[in-house]
């Protein structure tokens, strides 16, 4: 009754998010999982351009998707396409900052994610990556799920979070997994990878998360040989 309310949808988006429902007695998802799904995919069909809903419908449904039986109402869905969606119209935000030269001072401009396109990106890696789990399924999804991760990794340069959520994405799908090795050899994976992890020498976790993408992405990395 509140699909008119984007407030009032904000907020319940971010109360499924923090939820933890449970299956029922029979291992099926409840009615009232069932209903989250449901009222978070409209969400994403109503507002597909309302930059906070977005992120918290994705964010919605990463939580939404850890519970095995809810996941397979959300796979009945067409949940794919709004969640590529989302990530194929992330929007940048322009900063003016005065930098000091040896000529003086100078104004710049620069082009960052948003604070939301930053949050659904991550949303997006996580929700594929859940996916992954499933050996039956992944071949479904890796198209889309590594297309969709080298895309918020060039979008979303200047963010550790959203790296590491791509890299844990790519290795999920491409461990074990010759057909999405090879799909991510076709992309350029392991080159846009190997860029991304000098971006962030800071970052242990996503350091870490680099690394271990890399090791997949190489030649011959999806069989796991030594410690990918």
């Amino acid at each position: 009754k509140n699909l008119k309310r984007p407030t009032v949808l904000y907020f319940c988006l971010m109360s499924i998010a923090k939820m933890e429902l449970r299956e029922s007695e029979m291992g099926l998802a409840t009615k009232e999982a069932s209903a989250c799904v449901l009222q978070t995919l409209k969400t994403l069909t109503r507002y597909p351009k309302n930059e906070p809903l977005v992120a918290a419908a994705t964010g919605a449904l990463v939580q939404l998707a850890q519970n095995y039986a809810t996941r397979e109402v959300i796979l009945k869905e067409e949940w794919q396409r709004l969640v590529v969606n989302a990530l194929n119209n992330l929007k940048k935000e322009s900063k003016e900052h005065l930098i000091t030269t040896v000529d003086g001072q100078e104004k710049i401009t620069v082009h960052t994610a948003t604070r939301w396109a930053r949050d659904t990106a991550m949303n997006g890696c996580r929700l594929f990556g859940v996916f992954a789990a499933d050996p039956k399924r992944r071949e479904d999804f890796a198209e889309e799920a590594i297309k969709s991760c080298l895309v918020v990794l060039a979008f979303c340069d200047e963010s550790a979070t959203v790296c590491s959520a791509a890299c844990d994405c790519l290795y999920n799908y491409c461990y074990r997994c010759e057909f999405a090795a090879l799909l991510a050899a076709e992309q350029g994976a392991y080159e846009k990878v190997q860029e991304a992890v000098g971006n962030f020498m800071s970052d242990e976790h996503c350091q870490k998360q680099c690394e271990r993408a890399i090791k997949v992405l190489a030649p011959n990395g999806w069989r796991g040989e030594e410690v990918t």
